[in-house]
């Protein structure tokens, strides 16, 4: 059993302290559409309230909903739903997205959409330099002074503590992952391992993402907010963490170590995550087990090889270049190697456009192996794996929706995934599957006792 002196522990930054509490007491963390959303890569908090635009994809190709406005019944073929999507979005107005890889799969979760998109009436940003937060966007004046009010009437309050439930004595991964459900038992997880190993020794330089999924029951109602705050607040130096109320009932949270891509001022920067050792403060295992370990440089060299190509085509030809390599991002319960690219951004490249090409972002390589990744990963994703993001004007922020957790009515899904080299150790791929999903199980244990 683990103790709290032998876990890392980071704190999160008071303006993001301060946001949890405006969106606790707003009362809107329960309302349809609200969202909360850390790029911690940039430090601003977003928050948007007040839904006035919500655009729906179901898993049906063709069926569109947008809230406030009349169905669509118009048979949208599916290389056209980014274009469909991006007309439909008001470019005035801040919005908030969840895309699921599910779009590109055969194997999905007819309750969950493939793309939700809320554009909010009020948004409000908290950040170094508005610790106590400040208006970011209204869609008139009476949402101008609704959204003044609500800051005015925090600012008023005497008391601004966070819910800080610190950690004590932390359980075993078998204590809490006792009550979670998975398709596969360790035993059946370990045979997909080995199959992929076998199968990838016959191509050079090749990979495979593979995932395993958990399922949570709830014991009682509990606010989905909170968990969010449990789970976030002593994670450490993860790229963007969110949260969004899609129904009463359903929810969606997650903290990810990296982005899909950030565009700010016509820069187009891309984070590299890959190759991961527990967490620990013995430097010699650091050493050992992830800046000297031949399998995690190969895994982090072979991303970082091959992303460029996936941004060459919308940036300015040489303008892709890495900023910084084999750094290491370190997390509460895991390390990653990280490194950063940078490319300036050819005119009138939207996100929409970048979107519509990069599906899936978790697969395998090369290619030809498809049909039998297909084959191993018939559970549904919903949204792990796919983007949640924000962007506003010449500003946007995709992260890569790993890490995460989407609540529907009184369970919890979750997935989490290895990436699979012919170098792997099966049994090595799992104990990482455990140490990056013990965080979130950690959290939970806590919120639902």
């Amino acid at each position: 059993m683990l103790t709290s002196e032998s876990v890392i522990t980071f704190r999160n930054e008071p303006y993001w302290e301060k946001a949890c509490r405006f969106f606790s007491l707003s009362g809107f963390t329960n309302s349809k559409g609200s969202y909360f959303i850390h790029n911690k890569n940039k430090k601003q908090v977003h928050i948007g309230i007040k839904s006035q635009n919500t655009l729906i994809v179901d898993e049906k190709i063709g069926i569109y909903c947008k809230e406030l406005r009349q169905n669509d019944p118009e048979n949208i073929n599916k290389n056209s739903i980014f274009k469909y999507v991006e007309e439909n979005t008001d470019t005035t107005a801040p919005c908030f997205y969840l895309l699921s890889p599910d779009l590109e799969r055969k194997h999905n979760d007819p309750r969950i959409p493939n793309i939700i998109l809320v554009q909010p009436e009020i948004e409000f940003i908290f950040s170094p330099e508005h610790v106590g937060g400040n208006l970011s966007y209204a869609k008139n004046n009476i949402s101008k002074n609704k959204g003044e009010e609500m800051l005015n009437t925090f600012h008023e309050k005497k008391s601004h503590d966070c819910n800080n439930v610190v950690p004590g004595q932390i359980e075993s991964f078998e204590d809490i992952s006792s009550k979670w459900l998975s398709n596969d038992d360790d035993e059946t997880f370990l045979g997909r391992i080995e199959w992929a190993v076998k199968l990838l020794s016959s191509f050079s330089d090749s990979k495979m993402c593979l995932t395993r999924s958990y399922q949570y029951k709830l014991t009682q109602k509990r606010n989905a907010f909170e968990l969010y705050e449990h789970y976030v607040r002593f994670l450490g130096d993860y790229a963007g963490s969110h949260f969004i109320c899609i129904q009463p009932n359903f929810f969606s949270l997650g903290c990810t170590p990296e982005n899909v891509f950030e565009i700010n001022d016509g820069i187009l920067s891309a984070d590299i995550v890959a190759g991961t050792c527990k967490a620990s403060l013995d430097n010699e295992f650091i050493e050992k087990e992830l800046v000297k370990n031949a399998k995690q440089i190969k895994e982090h060299s072979t991303s970082l090889n091959r992303r460029p190509g996936r941004y060459k085509q919308y940036c300015v030809d040489g303008s892709l270049s890495i900023a910084s390599q084999f750094n290491i991002k370190r997390l509460r319960n895991v390390f990653h190697f990280h490194s950063v690219i940078l490319g300036k951004l050819r005119p009138k490249i939207t996100i929409f456009k970048i979107f519509e090409d990069i599906f899936p972002l978790l697969s395998c390589n090369p290619k030809e192996l498809l049909s039998f990744y297909d084959e191993m990963e018939r559970e549904p994703h919903r949204f792990y794996g796919g983007i949640v993001g924000r962007s506003m004007s010449d500003s946007s922020g995709c992260f890569l929706n790993l890490r995460n957790a989407l609540i529907l009515d009184d369970v919890i899904y979750t997935k989490v995934g290895v990436g699979v080299l012919p170098e792997s150790h099966a049994q090595s791929e799992l104990l990482e599957t455990r140490n990056k999903i013990s965080a979130l199980m950690e959290s939970v244990f806590i919120w639902d006792q």
